[in-house]
C-alpha cells in the first residue's frame, strides 16, 4: 500500500504526510506491525496497545474507501470491541485459536522452506569444487608444454645475436678510431670556444647575482626603514599625543588633539639692517616649508616665548605626520595647518628634545639615544644604527629639534647640534627657541631660511572650554562665563593668549572654588605662575620654614620658589627700579646695560630659562632689548622686593610720586599686589598714594574718567579685597585714602568701600554721597571735611559739620525751596558763629569757596532764577553754581560787584538758564555744548551777541558752529572741537569770522582731522602773511594717536597769535610742556576706551583695562 500507486487514489488523507515521513499513518501502522512481529514475549503495555489500537483504528476509518468496506468495518469494530473489553471468551478464545493456527502454519512452513534451502546449496557446492578441480589439472599441463618451446627458441636466437655483436663490434672499433682522430681535432677546436663562452656566462650569471643580491638588499632596506618608520610612529603617538595641564603637576594630562587650538604664528621678515618685524600670519604647512612652489627652507627657526605653545604646536606636527590620512584634530573644521599632504614628502621625521641631550653635540647620537634606544632591544641596535645611517644618506629627512635654548654645547664651540652625516639636499631642520636665543651672534643671518614667531592662540576661550570640558565640569558653559568674568575683572585678557599662563589661571580658577566664591588672592595667584617658571629651570623641591619665613605669605606652601630665592630676590630688586625709575621710558622695556646696574649674568640667564625676563635683538648685536614677561608680572616682583625693603618706600617711591604727575596709575598695580604680600608696608605706601593723588590734571581725568576719585578708590577697593583674601586681619589695615565717592561706586564694591571710610574718618578731606540712611555718610565726625557733595537731601536734613570752618566746596542737589535751603544751610553749620550774625542769612563761613545747587526742572522758569540770584548775593561765597538739569551757571564774586561769570551747558531739553544771562554783563564765558541738541545749540547762538562785555569766551562742542557771531568785546576765543573732525574748508570758515573781531588778542583752536597734515599747510601759511598775526611755534601738537578710531580722535592743538604792542599773547606755554612718559599712559587709557565702547562695555571697566595694560 506504501508503494502503489493505486493505493493513492483509494485513500484521503492517510497519505499526509507522505511516506518515508514517520508521522505517515501507513508508516505508524507497518511500525506497529514490525513491534508486533519482533517481540520476543509478545506482550506490550496498556498504553502501547491502545495507541496501537488508535493507529489502526484511524486507518481503517479512512471515509475514501474502507469506511464502506465489509471486512474493514469488521476490523473496526473487533478492535472496538477489544480495546473496550467488550468480546465474549468465546471470540476471544475463537480468535486466539486462529492466531495460534496461523502461527504453527508459520512455524511449519518456515521449517520446511529452511531444510530444502539447505539441500540445494550442498548439492551445488559439491559441483563447482569438481569443475574447478578439473580446469586446475588442464592448465598446468598446459603450461609445462609451453615452457619447453620458449627455452628451445631462446637459445637459438642467443646464438645468432652473439654472431652478429661480434661483427658489429669489429666494424665499429675501426669506424671509431677513425672518427675519434676527427673528433679529438674538432674537441680542440670548440674547447676554446666552450671556455669563451663559459666565461661570459659565468660573468652574467655574477651579475645576475649581484642583482639579486642588490634586490633582496633593497627589500630587506624597504622592509627594515618600513618597520623603523613604524615603530616610530608608535613612540611618537605613545609620547607625545598627551600633554601636561600643569607644569607643577605632570600627571594631569590630557590628549592633545582635545586641547590643540590654532597658534598665532607669524613670519618674521629681516630687513636689510637687520631689524626683525611680523608680518604675514602662517596657517599652513606648505608656507612653513616652502619658499616657492618647488624650493625646500633648510634651516627653519621657530621662536616663541615660555608657554606660548611651541612644544605644543611641534608636537601636532609630528602626530600629523603620523597620522597621514587625517589631521590630528577634534575640529578639522579650523582649517589652519590640516594641509597634511606637505608633510607626506618627508620620508622620515625625527624628533629631538633637546633638554634631554645635554651632554651630546651630533645629531645622529641624539637620534641613536632618543629615538633607536628606546625602540628597539640591546640585540637589534646595531642593526638598527646601520639602517639610520643608510635612512640618513637615501631618505628626505625632517629633523625637529625641540628647545635649542635649553642645550648648550658641552665644550662652547657650537651654537647649534652637529648635522654631520647629513646630506644638505635630503635634510630640512625646525628648530624651536625662545627669542633670546636668536640673540646669539654665532646664528648668523644667512642661516636662516625661515624664521616664525609663535606669540599664541587665536581663540582663549576655545582653550579655556576644552580644559574645562577635559576636566569634567558639571555645567560646562556656566563653567566658562565665569572664568571670562574673572579674567575681565583682573584685566588677565593679554596673559591668557598665552596657553601656559591660561592653563595655570584656569586650574587656579577651578581648584580655589571656596576662594573664587568671595575674590581670589591675586598674589596666590601670581605666585602659582612664578612657581611654574621657576620649576622650568630649577626642578629642586625646597620648603620655607619658620627660621627663613618669606616676607610674602604666598611663597609659604611652594615647592620651587625656596631654592630659587636668592635669584628671585635679585630679580625683584631689578624690576622695582626699573619700574619706578625715573628715566620713564625704561619702566617696561629697557637695554643689557641698565639690567645690569641690578643683576649680573648668572640671574639674567636664570630668568631667561624660566621665562621671566624676555630677550629680543631688534637690528644690530648692541640693539638688544630685556622685558619682563608681562607688566604685571613686572609690578608683582616690585611689590615683593618692597616688602622686603620698606626704606624703598620712602626713598624712591617718594622721588617717583613726586617727579611725576600721574604716578598714581603707575603705582596702582603695585600697590595692590602690596596689599596682599606685606599689609604694613602697604599702610606705608597708601599715605604716600593718597598725597599724590590730588595733584592731578582734570583736565585729563575727565576726559578719560569723568571723575579722578572714582578711579582712585576703585584701586583702594581692590587693594582692600587683596589684602583680605591673602588672608590679612582687619585690625592691621589701615591704608590711608582721603576722597570718597558712594554715588560713583557699584554695590558689589559698596561694603569695601564703607569699609575704608571707617578707617579714615579722621582722615576724609572729600564726600560724596546718596544714601543718607548710611552710618558712614555722617559728617558730624569727619573734621577734616573739606568738599562735601550730597544728593537729594530734600528729606533728609544732614548732621552738623564738626569743624566747618575747614569746608571750601558744598553741593547739595534737589533743594526745591528756598526755605529748605537755609534749613539745610542752618543744619550743616550750626558749630559756626559770628559777630554779625543775621536771623534771615544762614551763618555760612568765609572759608567755604564754592556753593553748587543742583534744581529740578520744574522750578527752572526765568523769574525764579532771577529772584534766585538776589538771593544768594547774600552768602559770602566766593564762587556760587546753579544747575538746572544739566545746566550750570558759576556766579564769581568779587569785592561789591557780582557778575554771571561762567556758564556750562550739556544735553538737556530745558534752555531758560541762556535766557536768564541774555543781556548781562558777564566778561568770562566757558560753554559746553558736548552732545547738546541743536535747539540748545540754537539758544546758545542767539544768546551770546546780546552778552556786549564778554573778553574771555571758551566753546566746548562736538558740533561744528560755522555760522556763530562772536561780540566785539572778545579779546581771547578758544575753539574745542575735541571729537569733531574740522576739514580745511571748515577751518578757514571758522577763523575768517575769527580775524573779524577788533579787540582780539589770542585765538585757540583743537580739532580732530582725516588724512594728513599736508591739507592743513596751506592754512599756516596763509596765516603767516597776513600781517598782526604770528602763528605760535607750537604749530600743532599730537595728544595721542588713536586717529583711526571710531571717533577719528586725533586732537591738534593749532594755536594763533596776535602782536599787541609787539607782545605776543599766550597764558598756556607751561601746558605744552607735559611728560612724555604720561602722553603715552593716556594713550593706552584711550585705546582701552575705544576698545570698551566697540565690545560695548561700560565705563565701569576702564580701570581693569587701564590696569591690564
Amino acid at each position: 500500500m506504501l508503494n502503489c500507486k493505486h493505493f493513492e487514489t483509494c485513500l484521503s488523507s492517510c497519505l499526509s504526510p507522505r511516506p518515508p515521513d514517520p508521522q505517515c499513518p501507513l508508516e505508524m501502522v507497518r511500525e506497529v506491525s514490525r513491534k508486533l512481529r519482533h517481540t520476543s514475549d509478545c506482550k506490550v503495555t496498556d498504553t502501547d496497545l491502545q495507541d496501537y489500537f488508535q493507529k489502526l483504528t484511524t486507518l481503517l476509518s479512512d471515509p475514501l474507501s474502507l469506511w464502506n468496506e465489509p471486512s474493514a468495518r469488521d476490523a473496526r469494530v473487533k478492535l472496538s470491541d477489544l480495546l473496550n473489553d467488550r468480546l465474549s471468551l468465546d471470540e476471544l478464545g475463537a480468535l486466539l485459536r486462529s492466531v495460534n493456527q496461523t502461527l504453527n502454519m508459520a512455524e511449519s512452513t518456515i521449517s520446511r522452506t529452511l531444510a530444502e534451502s539447505v539441500q540445494i546449496i550442498d548439492d551445488k557446492l559439491k559441483h563447482g569444487i569438481q569443475t574447478i578441480q578439473q580446469e586446475t589439472q588442464h592448465g598446468v599441463k598446459y603450461l609445462k608444454d609451453e615452457t619447453l618451446d620458449c627455452q628451445a627458441r631462446i637459445e637459438d636466437t642467443a646464438r645468432d645475436a652473439e654472431h652478429k655483436v661480434t661483427e658489429t663490434i669489429q666494424d665499429a672499433t675501426k669506424k671509431i678510431e677513425l672518427e675519434t682522430k676527427e673528433s679529438t681535432q674538432k674537441i680542440n677546436d670548440t674547447n676554446q670556444q666552450c671556455i669563451r663562452k663559459l666565461e661570459q656566462e659565468t660573468q652574467h650569471g655574477i651579475e645576475k647575482i649581484e642583482q639579486a643580491k642588490q634586490k633582496r638588499q633593497k627589500t630587506d632596506y624597504n622592509s627594515a626603514l618600513k618597520e623603523l618608520i613604524k615603530r616610530m610612529k608608535a613612540h611618537y603617538c605613545e609620547t607625545l599625543s598627551h600633554v601636561s595641564l600643569s607644569v607643577l603637576d605632570p600627571q594631569l594630562d590630557k590628549p592633545l588633539q582635545d586641547l590643540f587650538v590654532i597658534p598665532n604664528i607669524y613670519r618674521v621678515v629681516i630687513e636689510a639692517d637687520g631689524k626683525r618685524t611680523n608680518k604675514d600670519q602662517i596657517y599652513k604647512y606648505k608656507d612653513l616649508f616652502h619658499s616657492g612652489e618647488e624650493v625646500l627652507n633648510r634651516h627653519i627657526f621657530l621662536q616663541g616665548e615660555p608657554g606660548v605653545g611651541k612644544s605644543t604646536f611641534a608636537a601636532k606636527l609630528v602626530l600629523d605626520w603620523c597620522n597621514e590620512d587625517r589631521s590630528f584634530s577634534t575640529n578639522p573644521e579650523m582649517g589652519a595647518f590640516d594641509d597634511l599632504e606637505t608633510l607626506r614628502q618627508f620620508n622620515v621625521l625625527f624628533f629631538i628634545a633637546l633638554r634631554n641631550s645635554g651632554d651630546q653635540t651630533d645629531v645622529t647620537e641624539m637620534i641613536k639615544s632618543q629615538i633607536i634606544d628606546m625602540n628597539y632591544a640591546k640585540d637589534e641596535r646595531e642593526n638598527a644604527y646601520k639602517l639610520l645611517l643608510d635612512v640618513i644618506q637615501h631618505e628626505l629627512c625632517l629633523v625637529v629639534e625641540e628647545g635649542i635654548d635649553e642645550w648648550v654645547d658641552p665644550d662652547n664651540k657650537l651654537v647649534l647640534p652637529s648635522m654631520a652625516g647629513f646630506p644638505k639636499e635630503r635634510s630640512i631642520i625646525l628648530y624651536t627657541t625662545r627669542p633670546w636665543k636668536m640673540t646669539d651672534e654665532r646664528i648668523k643671518n644667512s642661516q636662516i631660511d625661515l624664521l616664525i614667531e609663535l606669540t599664541g592662540i587665536t581663540d582663549s576661550e576655545d582653550l579655556s572650554r576644552r580644559i574645562l570640558k577635559c576636566i569634567s565640569v558639571d555645567d560646562l558653559n556656566s563653567s566658562v562665563e565665569q572664568f571670562k568674568c574673572f579674567i575681565k575683572e583682573h584685566g588677565f585678557q593679554k596673559i591668557i593668549l598665552t596657553p601656559m599662563m591660561l592653563t595655570i589661571i584656569l586650574l587656579k580658577f577651578k581648584t580655589g572654588l571656596a576662594e573664587r566664591l568671595t575674590r581670589p588672592s591675586l598674589c596666590k595667584l601670581y605666585s602659582v605662575l612664578l612657581e611654574s617658571l621657576c620649576k622650568k629651570a630649577n626642578d629642586t623641591k625646597g620648603y620655607f620654614l619658620q627660621m627663613n619665613a618669606p616676607q610674602c605669605v604666598c611663597f609659604e606652601n611652594t615647592e620651587y620658589i625656596e631654592p630659587n630665592i636668592k635669584e628671585i630676590n635679585e630679580l625683584a630688586k631689578a624690576a622695582f627700579y626699573l619700574r619706578f625709575s625715573m628715566k620713564q621710558k625704561a619702566t617696561v622695556v629697557f637695554s643689557e646695560r641698565e639690567l645690569a646696574k641690578y643683576i649680573n649674568n648668572y640671574v639674567v640667564q636664570f630668568a631667561l630659562k624660566t621665562g621671566i625676563l624676555l630677550k629680543r635683538r631688534v637690528k644690530s648685536r648692541s640693539d638688544r632689548s630685556y622685558c619682563f614677561i608681562h607688566l604685571s608680572f613686572q609690578d608683582f616682583l616690585a611689590a615683593y622686593y618692597m616688602a622686603n625693603n620698606m626704606s624703598a618706600i620712602e626713598n624712591t617711591i617718594q622721588e617717583y610720586l613726586d617727579a611725576f604727575k600721574y604716578a598714581f596709575y603707575g603705582m596702582a598695580p603695585a600697590f595692590i599686589f602690596l596689599c596682599g604680600i606685606h599689609i604694613d608696608a602697604a599702610n606705608k605706601l597708601s599715605i604716600l598714594m593718597d598725597a599724590n593723588k590730588h595733584h592731578f590734571s582734570i583736565d585729563y581725568v575727565w576726559l578719560f574718567t569723568k571723575d579722578p576719585n572714582f578711579c582712585i578708590q576703585n584701586v583702594y577697593i581692590n587693594a582692600l579685597k587683596e589684602a583680605k583674601s591673602s588672608g590679612h586681619k582687619d585690625e592691621d589695615i589701615h591704608l590711608k585714602l582721603s576722597s570718597f565717592d558712594f554715588t560713583s561706586c557699584s554695590d558689589s564694591d559698596r561694603d569695601a568701600l564703607y569699609c575704608l571710610f571707617l578707617i579714615n574718618k579722621s582722615n576724609v578731606i572729600s564726600l560724596r554721597s546718596d544714601n543718607w540712611d548710611s552710618e558712614g555718610c555722617d559728617v558730624s565726625y569727619l573734621e577734616n571735611l573739606e568738599t562735601l557733595i550730597l544728593y537729594d537731601p530734600a528729606d533728609f536734613i544732614p548732621r552738623p559739620l564738626p569743624n566747618p570752618t575747614k569746608l571750601t566746596h558744598l553741593e547739595l542737589s534737589n533743594i526745591i525751596l528756598c526755605s529748605s535751603l537755609q534749613e539745610c544751610f542752618q543744619t550743616l553749620f550750626e558749630n559756626y558763629t559770628h559777630e554779625d550774625e543775621n536771623e534771615d542769612t544762614p551763618s555760612i563761613p568765609p572759608t567755604l569757596v564754592q556753593i553748587v545747587l543742583k534744581l529740578p526742572e520744574d522750578t527752572c522758569s526765568q523769574s525764579w532764577l532771577r529772584r534766585l540770584f538776589k538771593t544768594i548775593l547774600t552768602f559770602p561765597v566766593l564762587i556760587f553754581e546753579l544747575r538746572i538739569s544739566n545746566i550750570s551757571v558759576d556766579i564769581i564774586k568779587t569785592g561789591e560787584s557780582v557778575d554771571v561769570n561762567e556758564l556750562v551747558a550739556t544735553d538737556t531739553n530745558v534752555p531758560c538758564l541762556f535766557d536768564a544771562i541774555r543781556n548781562s554783563k558777564v566778561t568770562d564765558l566757558c560753554v559746553d555744548l558736548f552732545r547738546v541738541t541743536p535747539y540748545q545749540v540754537s539758544a546758545f547762538l542767539r544768546m551770546l551777541p546780546t552778552l556786549t562785555n564778554v573778553e574771555t569766551l571758551k566753546i566746548i562742542s562736538d558740533k561744528i558752529c560755522l555760522d556763530i557771531k562772536l561780540p566785539q568785546s572778545v579779546k581771547c576765543v578758544k575753539f574745542d572741537y575735541l571729537f569733531t573732525v574740522l576739514s580745511p574748508s571748515e577751518v578757514r570758515f571758522l577763523l575768517k569770522n575769527v580775524m573779524f573781531l577788533q579787540h582780539l588778542k589770542e585765538c585757540k583752536l583743537k580739532f580732530g582731522y582725516n588724512g594728513g597734515l599736508h591739507k592743513y599747510e596751506t592754512i599756516k601759511k596763509d596765516l603767516d602773511e597776513m600781517p598782526n598775526i604770528e602763528v605760535s611755534k607750537n604749530e600743532h601738537e599730537i595728544l595721542n594717536t588713536t586717529s583711526n578710531s571710531e571717533y577719528g580722535l586725533m586732537e591738534r592743538l593749532t594755536t594763533f597769535g596776535a602782536l599787541d604792542n609787539g607782545h605776543y599773547y599766550d597764558d598756556e606755554d607751561d601746558e605744552d610742556d607735559e611728560n612724555e612718559y604720561f602722553n603715552d599712559y593716556f594713550e593706552a587709557i584711550a585705546a582701552a576706551r575705544s576698545d570698551d565702547d566697540e565690545n560695548g562695555d561700560d565705563d565701569d571697566d576702564f580701570e581693569a583695562a587701564v590696569l591690564g595694560e
